[in-house]
């Protein structure tokens, strides 16, 4: 999980925001980490819209440290 902060700290690319997306999602619906599993929806949907996602970016590094 560390490790996905970093990326997401050093890259905004638009492949590894979907990577980190999906994967969180994952990993989060097999915690039953809700709020890991909203903000990884939340990063796919801005994604999916083609709008910034440095807010959604923010909070999932948050909720990882």
């Amino acid at each position: 999980m560390a490790h996905v902060a970093d990326v997401l700290e050093d890259s905004k690319d638009n492949r590894t925001l979907d990577y980190v997306a999906q994967f969180l999602g994952g990993v989060a619906h097999s915690a039953k980490d809700h709020n890991m599993l909203k903000a990884s929806e939340a990063l796919a949907a801005r994604r999916d819209a083609s709008e910034p996602t440095s807010s959604e970016t923010a909070q999932i590094i948050g909720l990882i440290q």
